[in-house]
């Protein structure tokens, strides 16, 4: 994944191994290293809020032909409010 895929909204198609294998189809926002790990943030069409995969848990990534757009409360910035309203015991 790159900026370029991100910016065009292109979605993905991850599986992923944390004892049982789970497949997700996710709006990739960003990688980030927290402590000693990559993770992908990303909005989960399936739980239907943001989550942090972890790659080093990812059995494969795939492009998926849908794309979508900007969809307010599924963006980058809406996930850092997300996280620094939990901070301060607001969400």
């Amino acid at each position: 994944m790159n900026n370029e895929a991100r910016r065009r909204g292109d979605s993905r198609r991850i599986l992923l191994s944390d004892g049982a294998v789970t497949e997700r189809t996710v709006r990739p926002l960003g990688l980030f290293f927290w402590g000693n790990k990559w993770s992908l943030t990303a909005w989960c069409e399936l739980r239907h809020d943001f989550r942090d995969f972890r790659l080093d848990r990812m059995q494969a990534m795939t492009a998926r032909p849908e794309t979508f757009g900007p969809e307010a409360g599924k963006e980058l910035d809406d996930f850092f409010k997300k996280m620094e309203s939990e901070e301060h015991g607001e969400w």
